[in-house]
């Protein structure tokens, strides 16, 4: 609808989701704030990713505290209400421990990948939603890295066809 909108998760438990609406330019420099809540789920939500989807506009959340991803669907506008019929989630996903950081990507053939950090896993991992944000993701694997000590924030970088991501941790070893 031509406006921009910001979201802010938070670290505290039942802080909700805070969404700045900025209108048609962002250099309005007093967006409107609004908490939208926490949808039903006693957690942090201290990662989040913006998707679009043909005409669906979702909010992806980490479940810091349910080892989850929650994905909400505001469909054609990040102005509509949420109803629980909106709101998705994966159920725990194994090797996850407070997942932190998340990246997705789309691959050639038109998969979409996902990266998670596990702040307490020292892990990394990678999650297939086919072509579907929606659908149950697949486990592709989990990435153990020793040297990466409470990892809180990952970048997908794609090259041609080779990926990287970038990884910011708490601490070396």
């Amino acid at each position: 609808n031509g406006n921009w909108f910001a979201f802010i998760g938070s670290f505290n438990i039942n802080q909700g989701i805070v969404r700045f609406d900025f209108g048609s330019s962002l250099e309005n420099n007093n967006p409107a704030a609004t908490n939208i809540g926490n949808f039903g789920f006693s957690t942090r939500f201290r990662s989040l990713k913006v998707l679009k989807q043909a005409t669906d506009l979702f909010l992806v959340l980490a479940g810091y505290n349910l080892n989850s991803l929650i994905r909400i669907n505001f469909r054609d506008s990040f102005e509509n209400p949420i109803a629980s019929e909106n709101i998705f989630d994966t159920g725990v996903i194994n090797g996850l421990g407070n997942p932190l950081g998340m990246d997705v990507t789309t691959s050639p053939d038109g998969e979409l990948i996902m990266l998670v950090t596990s702040y307490n896993g020292n892990t990394i991992t990678q999650l297939n939603f086919g072509s579907d944000i929606l659908l149950a993701p697949t486990l592709e694997s989990n990435l153990p890295f020793p040297e990466i000590v409470k990892p809180y924030f990952i970048k997908f970088i794609r090259e041609g066809n080779q990926y990287y991501a970038v990884v910011s941790n708490e601490s070396l070893p």
